[in-house]
C-alpha cells in the first residue's frame, strides 16, 4: 500500500532509542525475516527498534522497461525468504536503458541468493540486474559483496519462454529484451 519500503536506520549509540546500538526498521518482510535478534515497536511510530541488528542498504538495479511489469525480487538464505516487487515506474518504460531500483536492508549471516519470478510465480531474468552496496554501518557483522548471489534462470526455464520465431514481428519496439518476453517459445 505504500510505495517506501525497507526503511533502516542505524542508532550507533543507542541514544536514540535508549536501548542501546541497533537499527531502526519498517515493519516489512524483507528485512524483518532476517533478523535474528527480536525486534519491538518503537514508542508511537510506524518502526520497530532491533537492537544488536547490523544491516546494510543494498540497491538492486533492474531494467525499468515495460517488460518487467511484474517482476519481483526474491530474496533467501536457505532458511528464510522474502518477496520484494520492482515497484511503480514514474517516467516511460520504453527506455530500457534507465533501472528500475530496488532497496533492501540486508544483515550479515548466512549467504543471500536474488532471484527474480514473473508475475505468474515463473523464474525470470529482468533483462539486467546489478548490486550496489551503500557505505558500511558503524556496527560490525555487515553483509559485504561475497555474502550475495544472483541465481539467474536457466534458458529453458520456464519452459517454452523462447518459442516462436527468434527475431521477426518489430521484435525491438519495446527494448532490447522484448523477443524474450513477448515472443518466446522457441525450442533453444
Amino acid at each position: 500500500d505504500n510505495d517506501v519500503r525497507n526503511i533502516a536506520f542505524e542508532d550507533i549509540d543507542g541514544s536514540l532509542s535508549g536501548l542501546g546500538p541497533g537499527f531502526f526498521i519498517q515493519d516489512d518482510p524483507v528485512v524483518t525475516n532476517f533478523i535474528d535478534t527480536p525486534c519491538e515497536a518503537f514508542k508511537d511510530s510506524c518502526l520497530l527498534f532491533c537492537p544488536g541488528a547490523c544491516l546494510r542498504l543494498a540497491i538492486v538495479s533492474i531494467s525499468q522497461d515495460m517488460t518487467t511489469r511484474g517482476i519481483n525480487l526474491i530474496i533467501t538464505d536457505g532458511t528464510n525468504s522474502a518477496t520484494a516487487p520492482r515497484g511503480n515506474i514514474w517516467f516511460d518504460e520504453k527506455q530500457s536503458h534507465i533501472s528500475a531500483p530496488i532497496g533492501l536492508a540486508i544483515p550479515g549471516g548466512p549467504t543471500k541468493t536474488i532471484s527474480f519470478v514473473d508475475s505468474s510465480a515463473r523464474p525470470a531474468w529482468p533483462g539486467y540486474a546489478s548490486i550496489h552496496l551503500e557505505h558500511e554501518p558503524v556496527c560490525t557483522g555487515s553483509v559485504d559483496r561475497s555474502g550475495i548471489e544472483f541465481a539467474m534462470p536457466s534458458p529453458d526455464e520456464p519452459e517454452g519462454r523462447c518459442d516462436g520465431d527468434f527475431f521477426s514481428r518489430d521484435d525491438f519496439a519495446n527494448g532490447i529484451h522484448g523477443w524474450q518476453h513477448f515472443f518466446a517459445g522457441l525450442d533453444v
